[in-house]
């Protein structure tokens, strides 16, 4: 049982609340608590120090946020009638999804929902996850920039780059740097070094990026 602020502890049995764009569940007295209709919902409110079991009635979409309403998988949720999930607030009243279990217990294998094979190109998978991966022209008298195939949405993960072309001789070493990281992009810094000498390289760069 968890207090509920000043005011008396949770209560037992199930509550009913209609989805709502905000589904206030810190109105209710009761840990667990169904959910009906089928809203897209965005906020549960911003009650602190909370933690509820949810059932969900029908199907509808639970948006991800990554400040106020953190779901697995950094990605939206589109419930079904049965679906569970443990919800807990924090001192700042916002929420995060701990656990989700489907009504379908068949065990949940990531997909492919999309895909460009080529070179750019990239892939999404069902859990969110985006891959994506290129090559770009060198630019001896410039940084060259690398624009994704497909926005990312939540964030970057890792980038990773590698010179197209290295030089074979053993007195030089070459480097591919990326920066300027954003959701649709990044520049890369190619630099050879050969003896006490640094310059700007021309070789064209192999990149891969992870994100959601």
């Amino acid at each position: 049982m968890r207090r509920l602020g000043d005011s008396g502890t949770l209560g037992t049995g199930e509550t009913s609340i209609a989805s709502a764009a905000t589904t206030n569940i810190g109105s209710l007295r009761t840990r667990d608590v169904l959910i009906t209709g089928t809203t897209t919902i965005t906020s549960f409110g911003t009650t602190p120090n909370r933690d509820y079991r949810l059932r969900f009635a029908a199907s509808l979409t639970l948006t991800h946020n990554a400040t106020s309403l953190i779901l697995p998988g950094l990605a939206n949720i589109v419930t079904a009638a049965g679906d569970c999930c443990l919800i807990e607030s924090d001192v700042s009243g916002n929420h995060r999804v701990t656990s989700y279990q489907p009504a379908d217990r068949t065990p949940k294998v990531p997909y492919i929902t999309a895909a460009v094979v080529g070179n750019p190109g990239y892939r999404k998978w069902s859990n969110g996850l985006i891959e994506q991966w290129g090559t770009v022209a060198g630019n001896s008298a410039a940084d060259v920039s690398v624009t994704f195939p497909t926005p990312f949405i939540g964030g970057v993960f890792s980038v990773q780059t590698s010179v197209q072309q290295p030089s074979t001789a053993t007195t030089v070493l070459e480097s591919a740097n990326p920066y300027n990281l954003s959701l649709t992009g990044f520049s890369v810094a190619v630099r050879f070094v050969s003896g006490s000498s640094v310059a700007r390289g021309g070789e064209g760069v192999h990149w891969f990026a992870v994100g959601n």
